[in-house]
């Protein structure tokens, strides 16, 4: 739940439960590690968000904007 991984795409979640937000870092890092430079890691900037908040359609936009 705290990434969302489609095609070469990576997004770092932010759990909503106070409970799973130590997660993130560790994640973050652990894909940091295994993912090369053809892939994107995206963190939300804000708000919270689960993994099981996402629905894929099968057509992948960018929706975050900074």
């Amino acid at each position: 739940d705290t990434a969302v991984i489609i095609d070469k795409t990576a997004m770092i979640t932010n759990p909503g439960a106070a409970s799973r937000q130590g997660e993130v870092n560790g994640v973050r890092n652990y894909l940091r590690s295994k993912l090369n430079s053809s892939w994107s890691l995206v963190d939300l900037p804000k708000g919270t968000v689960d993994g099981g908040d996402v629905l894929f359609t099968g057509i992948l936009q960018n929706l975050i904007k900074y």
